[in-house]
């Protein structure tokens, strides 16, 4: 199992205004994470053992970069750090230099930078290669991410042929939600099986995602989180070490997570068929997140499945142990 990552969500600001964001102006308060609460979230997170990197995202963290900058000096050694950017501030290779050596200097060793369409119309692609080249210059794994609502875009064309051990691509269609929640756009669209179909969600299920108002989640799915119902608490009254228990031990979010709404819905047509008329249908979504919202916050729905879930749940525990004792087994 791969180990919990924090992620502090630094700002929901951000001087972009993509199509397919949340961010900035729905009118989320507060806008940022005090910089004394993010030093004591990985503070706090280190100690438990367990988390081995901390990850910036947004909204735009470098909007607060002289902050960035206290916040890893005062953690400095405790863990890796990632900064998830558009990049905005990337005019020149100097100016990038500038603005990420000291950031180096403390810790961060992950850059992830984000271009699509979308993106470049309020940020040049050459910023985001500015940005690139200077943090591998620096020793930096960087990543060129892209969000989309064309499933034929190519993430890598935007690089311009440009490769490096150091960088990887990663590719995503766009969710309907924030600017975008008006999108008619479904998984025929994008020609994937549809939501109900897939296997384990890739956006967390063991981490920590800390919003500006302490509320703590278990992926990054921006506005859908709070749409559907997904906090495990909070940083005010609660220690990340109870909340990290709640997810890790919490049904529904490791079935998910583990084996996908597939799981779900393959047990409700196998062992609990009385339960399958209940869940949801997807014919009009494009992504599991939606499919998520829908079931999780439906509090009736949710009570209903407990069986199932408690059931999907042994059997992932099983699955665990028995892979467990294979890997013991080949070391040996």
């Amino acid at each position: 199992m791969k180990s919990p990552l924090l992620v502090l969500i630094y700002t929901v600001d951000c001087p972009l205004r993509c199509d397919f964001c949340w961010c900035s102006g729905n009118g989320y308060k507060p806008v940022k994470i005090r910089k004394e609460d993010a030093i004591r979230y990985i503070k706090e997170a280190a100690g438990l053992g367990v988390v081995k990197r901390v990850s910036f995202t947004g909204g735009e963290p470098f909007l607060h970069h002289a902050e960035l900058v206290e916040v890893l000096d005062a953690c400095k050694g405790l863990m890796p750090a990632r900064i998830v950017t558009s990049c905005y501030w990337a005019e020149t290779k100097g100016r990038a230099r500038e603005m990420l050596k000291p950031l180096v200097e403390r810790g961060l060793d992950e850059l992830s930078c984000s271009t699509d369409p979308t993106h470049q119309a309020f940020v040049p692609a050459a910023f985001v290669k500015n940005a690139v080249e200077v943090g591998l210059e620096l020793g930096l794994v960087c990543e060129v991410v892209s969000v989309s609502w064309n499933a034929t875009s190519e993430v890598e064309d935007f690089m311009n042929g440009f490769r490096h051990p150091r960088l990887r691509f990663s590719q995503h269609l766009a969710v309907p939600m924030g600017r975008g929640r008006q999108r008619k756009v479904t998984w025929r669209d994008y020609n994937i099986p549809r939501p109900s179909q897939m296997g384990g969600c890739n956006l967390g299920g063991r981490d920590i995602n800390i919003y500006p108002d302490g509320e703590v989640y278990p992926c990054c799915a921006g506005e859908l989180n709070f749409m559907g119902k997904l906090s495990f608490g909070n940083t005010k009254k609660d220690s990340l070490k109870t909340i990290l228990e709640r997810i890790q031990a919490d049904a529904y979010v490791q079935l998910v997570f583990n084996r996908g709404f597939d799981a779900i819905y393959g047990l409700a047509r196998w062992k609990f068929p009385r339960l399958l008329p209940l869940l949801p249908k997807d014919d009009n979504l494009a992504s599991v997140c939606q499919l998520c919202v829908r079931i999780h916050r439906d509090g009736d729905l949710m009570k209903a499945l407990t069986p199932l879930l408690d059931y999907g749940k042994k059997l992932v525990e099983v699955e665990q142990r028995l892979e467990g004792h294979k890997k013991g087994g080949n070391n040996n």
